[in-house]
């Protein structure tokens, strides 16, 4: 590639000038050829600088723009929770348990589900055994009798329409082209809820004891303002003044002795002596 300071002075004068004029390069009228050669170089390094392909900017969303702000002031948004806004969800479900069995579960009072899953080893035993036109069946036993529905076994699961308040199973196995029916895995036996509202009524209330209502009935004194030790305190009142033995308490104890009690000199040897 030739450098650009040989083309430039492989130029006249003429077409300097003119080169000059494009650039807008000042007092170009004067300049001598060298000079000329000098000024194109220095105005050609900003334009080439420029020529380069300018970084793309992301406009904002309007309603950001509205607000008077840039995308570039904006501050970096956090990075979303790797689990989502309720936590950890734990360990995967995996795909299969590597045991073969069928489970059934109520759904509601006139729906139950069957869900199987059968080992490789264990349906390829199966279906040697069968023959090549064996079809997978899930029985369904209950308390009317028995029936059979062809499933896929690549779909894992079944729905059966029962009737409500009745006893169910289901059993997964192959049926050969004589009818036989060989046994993969059972499940265990589900009962139906009924239907509507539940007729079972209680009709046993708790008697309230005699003494407990008493006591009740006793504690409800005043207009229900009075604290705990204060209610104590009237129904003890209430109960010494419906008996007729007053009670004594700590002060009567330390009172002196009254013309009615019996001091220590009434009881003294002097006196014991006397009888």
């Amino acid at each position: 590639m030739e450098h650009p300071m040989a083309n430039l002075e492989a130029m006249n004068l003429k077409d300097l000038r003119a080169l000059a004029s494009t650039l807008d390069i000042p007092n170009r009228s004067k300049l001598r050829k060298a000079e000329l050669v000098l000024a194109l170089l220095a105005a050609q390094r900003p334009q080439r600088r420029d020529a380069a392909p300018a970084p793309v900017r992301h406009e904002a969303p309007e309603s950001v723009q509205g607000q008077g702000s840039s995308a570039s002031s904006m501050p970096a948004q956090a990075p979303a929770a790797a689990h989502g806004p309720h936590g950890d969800p734990g360990l995967p479900l995996p795909d299969s348990y590597g045991r073969d069995c069928v489970v059934l579960m109520v759904q509601d009072p006139q729906h139950i589900y069957a869900w199987w899953e059968l080992t490789g080893p264990a349906l390829a035993q199966a279906r040697a055994e069968a023959g090549p036109d064996a079809a997978m069946v899930l029985l369904l036993r209950g308390s009317h009798g028995e029936e059979q529905r062809e499933v896929d076994f690549a779909a894992g699961n079944y729905y059966f329409s029962v009737a409500p308040e009745s006893t169910y199973a289901v059993a997964l196995a192959l049926r050969d082209a004589s009818g036989r029916l060989i046994i993969l895995a059972q499940s265990a036996a589900v009962q139906t809820p009924p239907m509507g509202v539940s007729d079972c009524v209680d009709e046993e209330w708790m008697a309230v004891d005699e003494t407990f209502s008493e006591l009740v009935r006793r504690a409800q004194i005043g207009d229900g303002s009075l604290s705990s030790a204060e209610r104590l305190r009237a129904m003890g009142e209430r109960t010494w003044s419906q008996t007729p033995v007053a009670p004594w308490f700590s002060g009567h104890l330390m009172a002196p002795p009254s013309s009615l009690a019996l001091s220590s000199t009434a009881l003294s040897s002097a006196h014991l002596s006397r009888r």
